[in-house]
């Protein structure tokens, strides 16, 4: 497993654009990460995962996202 970090952009605690943290957290594990930790309510998220998903990880949580939240906000893994 290779330790990596997702920067989501353009989301915010409250109000248009919200992401719960805790809810970052289970879609990222959703997708096979293991060991999972956000980074207070940044949107920062540190995770491990095998190294040939690393390619197609932000894409895949940008669409993770917009499925359980309604909105894509852009991810840089």
């Amino acid at each position: 497993m290779t330790p990596a970090i997702a920067f989501i952009r353009g989301i915010n605690v409250g109000g248009k654009h919200s992401l719960p943290m805790a809810t970052l957290r289970t879609l990222c594990e959703q997708l096979g990460w293991r060991d999972v930790a956000t980074y207070i309510q940044s949107g920062n998220v540190v995770f491990r995962a095998p190294a040939r998903s690393l390619a197609p990880a932000a894409k895949r949580l940008e669409t993770a996202i917009e499925h359980a939240v309604g909105f894509r906000p852009g991810v840089v893994v």
